[in-house]
């Protein structure tokens, strides 16, 4: 691959192209409110998926940096609930 897909479906099977297109017998448990999570194998073509991964890790390596400081104590001991606060 030399250059990122300009579409999602272009990493998609033939199943997965007709799931796209609500033509495929699941499509019905993914319009199902009672069904949040629908596992799918299948569906998205492995060698074009794993030739973007390296596509994009080939090109970001360069611009990427390791955090690894901690989430400052100070920034969430006085949160009252988790999750509902921005950290700065």
């Amino acid at each position: 691959m030399q250059k990122v897909c300009a579409e999602f479906s272009e990493l998609l099977t033939p199943r997965g192209l007709r799931i796209l297109a609500g033509r495929d017998p699941v499509c019905g448990a993914l319009r199902d409110p009672a069904q949040p999570l629908v596992s799918l194998a299948g569906v998205v073509d492995r060698a074009r998926a794993e030739d973007l991964r390296l596509l994009l890790e080939r090109h970001l390596r360069p611009h990427l940096v390791l955090m690894d400081q901690p989430i400052p104590r100070w920034t969430i001991d006085e949160m009252p609930e988790n999750y509902s606060e921005l950290l700065p």
